[in-house]
């Protein structure tokens, strides 16, 4: 039945509002198979359909017809603007509130649920396109003050993303819609009060990348100080578009192939000035290079544990011995491990974005969730921290902007980690408790799943605890769930209804 308000004009008044509300709501979202849409011949119309009424009904079933195609498949480019372009013309001639109440109810139906059936089988696509608006509004709404190329590449790598998601399909989600919004109006409040630098910038950098196109070796060094000193080659300091973007990284990378010297025999490389350069200068470049080969060769596969813990402790030796190089050392050897650190970090772009975002969601819950810490907090701290832990543990560079993170989660932790002790004493009680379970017969399980609830941590968790003693509570947790689980009859020995 189409509703249960039978019992006044009213109440049917109300039902054929509230349908007309859904199918405006759902205009650009869709539960069912869809295949065809009566238009005159299965469902009645009106009882005298007008050619308005059938117009509307063979347009929207081209339309039903069309998202039903597209769930199977993405539309091309061309096809895509077409369907937009009719989709238009169809809403600016039969907008959704002007529907006359009398025109057929089930050709309405079928346009909402093919909305939703769209919607439903393009959901992961649709969570990863909300995914990279909100992380674009985070970045706006926060580091805009601070703004330099590893936020812009951040920003960029979501832009293209969401361009990317959004140049595929043909309808989104509201949370989308509302979320590309909210990006829309960060950017125009951004934009009324600071002056919109990408022309200007896009001037600049055509100009510039032409000259270093076309220029002599001998001529690269000193195109490369004036990239770095009076243009974007170090840093840019306000947020372009994406085409903007694109064109300084492409000056960047002439840069590196044009100066690549990974393949170079040490004793071909001009180390320093100096004529004779001495075996402390050699060690320098061998070992630079070394690591730069190692983090070109990690960009293709991830280490095993054992090669990734060697490359750190190695890492770790070249920065203790190098940190304070003389300036008169080449520069050339430098740049390698800067450009190597870059592409890996291009490469792995994806799983650094996830490790921040984790890394930030673990500091908002240390600074506001403790006063009414419980277990439910607990258990989605913990899962951001096994995230967080899987993917530190993967790799062997990080971005500027996870380290940092890192390290104030770390001083957060540090500040309230009065309970190290507290940690161990939960750790060796439940321990000692899970024993018990594990151990129990039958019939006393339900006394110890009393003395859990009541005087451990069945029902809550005051405190935060670390992952393995987390674990613990949760492995308590699951015992005492399979020791009390009743054993399920078979389907074919349950009763059916008396129909």
């Amino acid at each position: 039945s189409r509703g249960h308000c039978y019992f006044s004009t009213n109440c049917k008044t109300m039902n054929a509002l509230f349908r007309k509300i859904i199918w405006w709501l759902l205009w650009w979202l869709p539960k069912r198979p869809l295949h065809s849409v009566p238009t005159g011949n299965g469902q009645p119309f009106s009882s005298e359909p007008n050619p308005d009424e059938i117009a509307w009904a063979e347009e929207t079933g081209w339309v039903v017809r069309k998202l039903d195609e597209y769930c199977n498949r993405n539309p091309e480019y061309a096809e895509r603007q077409a369907f937009l372009e009719r989709v238009n013309a169809y809403r600016m001639k039969y907008p959704p509130m002007e529907i006359p109440e009398a025109w057929n109810e089930e050709v309405s139906d079928l346009f909402i649920a093919a909305t939703a059936q769209y919607l439903d089988t393009h959901q992961a696509a649709f969570n990863k396109l909300y995914d990279h608006l909100t992380a674009m509004i985070h970045i706006f709404q926060h580091d805009l003050s601070a703004w330099d190329k590893s936020k812009q590449s951040l920003f960029s790598y979501h832009d293209r993303n969401v361009d990317d998601i959004t140049g595929t399909y043909v309808s989104f989600p509201i949370a989308c819609v509302k979320a590309r919004r909210e990006l829309n109006n960060e950017f125009n409040r951004y934009f009324e009060s600071n002056k919109d630098q990408s022309p200007i910038i896009l001037s600049q950098v055509e100009s510039f990348r032409s000259r270093v196109t076309d220029a002599k070796p001998e001529n690269i060094e000193l195109l490369m100080k004036e990239w770095d000193e009076k243009l974007y080659g170090q840093n840019i300091h306000v947020p372009v578009a994406l085409e903007v973007w694109d064109l300084i990284a492409s000056v960047d990378d002439i840069f590196k192939n044009k100066r690549s010297v990974k393949d170079f025999p040490v004793e071909n490389m001009m180390l320093s000035t100096t004529s004779e350069p001495n075996l402390e200068e050699l060690a320098f470049a061998e070992d630079t290079r070394y690591l730069a080969r190692k983090l070109d060769e990690f960009c293709d596969r991830l280490p095993g544990d054992l090669e990734r813990q060697a490359f750190i402790n190695r890492s770790n030796a070249y920065k203790l011995k190098y940190g304070e190089q003389p300036r008169i050392w080449s520069t050339a050897y430098m740049d390698l491990i800067v450009d190597s650190k870059e592409k890996y970090e291009l490469t792995y772009q994806p799983s650094f974005t996830e490790l921040y975002r984790g890394l930030c969601v673990l500091i908002r819950m240390l600074q506001n969730d403790l006063s009414s810490w419980d277990k439910v907090k607990q258990a989605q701290f913990s899962h951001h921290e096994s995230n967080v832990n899987e993917i530190t543990n993967k790799h062997v560079e990080f971005p500027a902007e996870c380290i940092n993170a890192r390290r104030e989660l770390q001083e957060l932790d540090n500040q309230l980690n009065s309970n190290s002790g507290r940690n161990s004493e939960i750790f060796d009680q439940v321990k000692s408790f899970r024993s018990r379970v594990i151990d129990a017969e039958l019939e006393t399980i339900k006394g110890l799943k009393e003395e859990w609830d009541e005087k451990l941590y069945g029902q809550n968790l005051h405190c935060l605890v670390a992952l393995e003693v987390w674990d613990i509570i949760v492995s308590v947790d699951d015992l005492f769930k399979e020791k009390l689980a009743v054993p399920r009859r078979p389907v074919d020995s349950l009763p059916l209804s008396h129909t």
